[in-house]
């Protein structure tokens, strides 16, 4: 056997719990300038020990001009209430040698519900419909970089100045600089929030061979771009299966309780330290628990994702939450 890295990134989890622990003028900031690593939450790290004569392969081929469009729906539910949004999204092939794919993302239709304020919503839309994300991958098709980052700054700085000229109030002009500061100076950011993009179509195990129904079980480490020296610790498991001409994969991921917790706090002091402001006071981690399921389907004859959906519930202070995202491609 022969063991495999795989990274993808968690920063959707933090930026949710970011939210949920933060003011409401605050949270309106972030859901604003952190919006876009919210739109694809389908992440997890691992090391898995990928079988080379197993009977289930995932190594796709795509040609210059492929093209696959995706239906996301997006569900959460919280206090007994639940909110249901949708977008529709496109991955095309611009570019192939030997050694590389490179892949653009557009984002035709975006449905906020009522996710974002509306004050801010044209700018929002505006933001996310007009942006091209591009990105390079392996011949396997697994991640490598970003390939157009000072366009996406452009168009975060451009957003950034537009909101600002709407604001009046200084402490809230003062707390989305911040937060755009975080956005323009961070590579490693933009980074990862394309690299969450991509598994979309072009997830971590794509290129190895599995035994199938064998369960893989390993500890990870996920990133955290504020606090590098303290990734979140957690446990995957992974079983891939095969039904007709349908291949499968099951990820169920756990992260550490009482590490993530404390690890929360530091990341929050960090944010506001970043954003130029004090920890608000009122903001108190006692626990917090996350847990995911992803199930990914995808036909023998395609290489793109057919189906991925993800199941999400995290508990912070013993109030739960759960999400569901599904993408689904359009034939």
């Amino acid at each position: 056997m022969a063991a495999k890295n795989f990274f993808n990134l968690a920063i959707t989890r933090l930026w949710r719990t970011v939210l949920q622990v933060t003011p409401s003028c605050h949270r309106t900031i972030g859901i604003a300038a952190l919006g876009m690593a919210f739109l694809l939450a389908v992440s997890c790290n691992m090391l898995v020990e990928a079988k080379e004569n197993g009977t289930v392969s995932f190594k796709p081929v795509w040609s210059v001009n492929d093209t696959a469009k995706y239906l996301m729906t997006k569900s959460k539910t919280q206090d007994g209430r639940t909110q249901e949004v949708s977008s529709v999204i496109t991955t095309t092939v611009i570019g192939k040698t030997k050694d590389q794919y490179v892949f653009e993302w557009r984002c035709e239709e975006f449905d906020t519900g009522n996710q974002i304020p509306a004050a801010y919503k044209e700018l929002f839309n505006g933001l996310i419909k007009g942006m091209r994300i591009q990105y390079a991958t392996d011949p396997q098709g697994r991640y490598q970089g970003i390939v157009n980052p000072e366009e996406i700054r452009s168009g975060i700085r451009q957003f950034g100045d537009a909101m600002l000229a709407r604001i009046d109030d200084e402490q809230l002009r003062k707390s989305i600089s911040g937060y755009l500061k975080i956005w323009l100076q961070n590579d490693q950011l933009i980074d990862l929030t394309a690299k969450e993009i991509a598994y979309l179509h072009n997830p971590y195990f794509f290129g190895e061979v599995f035994e199938p129904d064998e369960q893989y079980e390993m500890e990870v480490r996920l990133p955290n771009p504020f606090l590098p020296s303290q990734p979140f610790a957690g446990v995957v498991t992974l079983k891939a299966a095969r039904s007709g001409d349908v291949k499968e994969m099951l990820i169920e991921q756990e992260l550490d309780k009482e590490q993530s917790t404390a690890i929360l706090k530091d990341t929050l002091k960090q944010l506001a330290a970043m954003a130029g402001r004090q920890p608000d006071a009122e903001i108190n981690i006692t626990s917090l628990d996350i847990k995911d399921t992803f199930h990914y389907s995808i036909k023998e004859s395609n290489s793109w994702i057919d189906r991925c959906s993800v199941t999400r519930s995290f508990a912070l202070n013993g109030k739960s939450r759960s999400e569901s995202v599904e993408f689904v491609r359009q034939e």
